[in-house]
């Protein structure tokens, strides 16, 4: 099978199949997750199976991310699993229910969570950022911190070990100061590298690592809008779009693919009123190439990525289809309003995306009810938002992503890029 239905809200009627099973021997195997479990139930082995050649964070054989060939021989006893790997071959309990089960507060997410560090001054010369590590587990955590060495900053902790106790929060002050008052646009991210270790008696040391890039940011406001906008690909209520990404944008680029502002870029900008959360973005592009049999970010289109948790949550995030809202829209003819797979897009959310003699523009809308959902709150404070234009030329020999911010499951990401703060009233004029 595909999909491991046991584990599942909607079994689709698998209790049935197991009641016919029940008396047989049987092993199941199934994929989906891409993680490997091994369950032992009715009167069985069940496996969701590792990745195998799809993705996977390949985090190690302790959370089951591994890619691997399942090697299955048939005995009088039944069948022999051995899982080939690169590393070696582990037998069928490389990683059990009960293994998995204590490692996923790992696999479910690394437990640290950074404050971002958010100034409304043009130049930085220090504050103090909290760090939340969290054990959820039901084991001791060890932790151990340690800043790499900044020519503009500097902190009051380089390196620091930490043991947390099972079921228990650990909140960690670090101070960081420049040497001399930083432009923001001069600054350079702070690495910090973390390694969490999981220890509990009868089970394998569980041991991670996490490189987290920590910068200064301006803090960007949200601001309502001063009439009312019509999402119909037609950008005259917007003004000049405040936000603009050239050659000094985050590219991931075939050699010699980008050649420059010509090639690819664009400007962008957003606002909301009590219904909607609108954003414009205008596109130039020198040559257009869509096709319908591709997958939407494999051909030229826009990409808005918006992940509207409270912002220290939202700050941390690191990407991923099920931590953020995917808006994808494909220029395919002049006047496009369909997004790449609707169908997982929450209701009221709608885009036009027309084609400029430039390349193409697009306006879309995201319901204020999904933000307040997400948000956990009506009064919902904040939004991050990443923006990727993909540019293919040379009859899709050639390829382009340009970002707004750094990738947020890239190794560039760093905490808190491209947030948004909600401002009640338009801004002053000067």
């Amino acid at each position: 099978m595909h999909q491991p239905l046991w584990i599942q809200e909607d079994t689709q009627r698998w209790q049935e199949v197991e009641a016919l099973l029940a008396n047989r021997k049987h092993t199941v195997f199934v994929g989906h997750i891409h993680r490997y479990i091994k369950f032992e139930r009715n009167n069985g082995k069940y496996f969701t199976l590792a990745t195998t050649g799809g993705g996977t964070r390949l985090r190690g054989p302790q959370l089951g991310e591994f890619d691997h060939v399942v090697w299955v021989t048939m005995t009088e006893e039944g069948p022999l699993l051995a899982n080939l790997m690169l590393e070696g071959i582990w037998d069928e309990n490389v990683s059990t229910q009960a293994m998995s089960e204590f490692a996923r507060p790992l696999a479910d997410g690394f437990p640290m969570m950074l404050d971002p560090i958010l100034i409304s001054e043009e130049d930085y010369q220090g504050s103090t950022a909290m760090v939340k590590i969290t054990n959820d587990s039901d084991g001791l955590m060890e932790v151990a911190l340690e800043f790499a060495a900044h020519p503009q900053f500097y902190t009051d902790v380089v390196r620091k070990s930490l043991s947390i106790q099972p079921n228990s929060v650990e909140m960690l002050p670090i101070k960081i100061q420049s040497f001399a008052p930083v432009r923001l646009s001069d600054a350079e991210p702070l690495v910090l590298k973390a390694q969490i270790t999981y220890k509990k008696e009868a089970f394998p040391d569980i041991q991670l690592q996490k490189m987290y890039q920590i910068r200064p940011e301006p803090r960007r406001m949200l601001y309502p809008a001063d009439k009312k906008i019509k999402v119909d690909g037609d950008l005259k209520d917007w003004g000049t779009l405040a936000y603009l990404s050239t050659e000094q944008a985050h590219l991931v680029a075939n050699p010699f693919a980008h050649q420059g502002n010509q090639d690819a870029s664009f400007r962008f900008d957003v606002r909301y009123d009590e219904e909607f959360l609108y954003f414009a973005i205008k596109v130039q592009d020198d040559e257009i190439l869509t096709d319908a049999n591709r997958w939407g970010d494999d051909q030229d289109g826009i990409t808005l990525i918006v992940n509207a948790r409270p912002e220290k949550q939202s700050a941390n995030t690191t990407g991923g289809w099920n931590e953020s809202l995917y808006l994808i829209q494909n220029p395919a003819d002049k006047m496009v309003s369909q997004f790449f797979r609707p169908g997982r897009l929450p209701e009221g959310v709608g885009g036009v995306t027309r084609r400029t003699p430039e390349g193409y523009q697009s306006e879309f809308k995201i319901p204020i009810a999904y933000l307040q959902k997400i948000y956990g709150s009506p009064d919902w404070q904040s939004v991050r938002l990443n923006v990727r234009v993909s540019d293919w030329d040379q009859q899709f020999q050639h390829e382009t992503q340009l970002y707004w911010q750094p990738d947020w499951g890239s190794p560039e990401n760093y905490i808190g890029s491209g947030l948004f703060t909600k401002a009640e009233n338009q801004p002053e004029k000067k």
